[in-house]
């Protein structure tokens, strides 16, 4: 056996190290990893599940506002809607999926390869699912201190991501209804890098406004109808005083 094989095979493993170019597969970490999260059993596992009750759904919700997003190139895009709907469209633009679920908490959403990350604050619960909607695990929290509250916060409830091709962001409402509505956003566009064109991809800002016009139209006429009382009721009690008087000087 020529002895310089060995010294070659250690060569070529050393430059494979530095150059970052290995030959085997490398692990494909989880976008949880920066969380401190435990796994449960399976029958803690199918309780919550059930508890949360992530469906899927045939009927496409009308549109609603949203909380979180994500987006994969390899996956397409998801929205988390402020009804508690997950919204899927695939690579091609198409909704091919929706999944309703039940919180009394906030939540939050993100790809995790190819399963639907669910990030839920009642509980610090982390629900993965398939695009089926099949269960794939469920895994809690351990504590929550301010750097994992900062690392959640930046899995679950990201305005802006960059791609390959470009960035997505979510927008919100301007002005007062702004902070009133701090986690509500109406729309997602996507800003191409190589064109500059700037393309909205879901928008229910029309339907906001008139929504917000007649809660304010609703508002101003229940504020005149409790003028007309008061303005009415005082009327009534000042023509009562001044019978009272002509009575009194008889």
């Amino acid at each position: 056996m020529d002895k310089k094989l060995p010294a070659l095979f250690l060569a070529l493993v050393l430059l494979m190290l530095l150059s970052g170019r290995w030959p085997f597969p490398a692990h494909a970490d989880s976008i949880t990893d920066s969380l401190p999260l435990s796994e449960l059993t399976e029958e803690e596992q199918d309780r919550l599940w059930r508890s949360v009750s992530v469906q899927r759904i045939d009927e496409i919700p009308a549109e609603e506002t949203v909380r979180s997003f994500d987006v994969s190139e390899e996956m397409g895009i998801l929205l988390l809607t402020s009804e508690n709907h997950v919204l899927y469209w695939d690579q091609a633009g198409n909704m091919t999926a929706a999944f309703s679920f039940h919180t009394s908490g906030t939540a939050g959403i993100a790809w995790d390869h190819d399963l639907i990350c669910l990030f839920l604050t009642r509980g610090n619960l982390v629900l993965k699912f398939s695009v089926d909607g099949e269960i794939r695990e469920v895994l809690r929290l351990e504590h929550l201190d301010y750097t994992t509250q900062k690392s959640w916060d930046a899995q679950a409830y990201r305005e802006e991501k960059e791609v390959s091709s470009g960035t997505y962001t979510l927008l919100r409402r301007s002005g007062l209804a702004a902070a009133i509505h701090e986690h509500e956003y109406l729309k997602l566009v996507f800003l191409e890098k190589a064109t500059g064109k700037e393309t909205t991809l879901y928008d229910v800002s029309r339907q906001v406004f008139i929504k917000d016009l007649l809660l304010l139209v609703l508002a101003a006429a229940l504020i005149v109808v409790l003028l007309l009382i008061v303005i009415g009721y005082r009327k009534k009690k000042k023509s009562e005083a001044g019978a009272g008087d002509s009575d009194t000087c008889q």
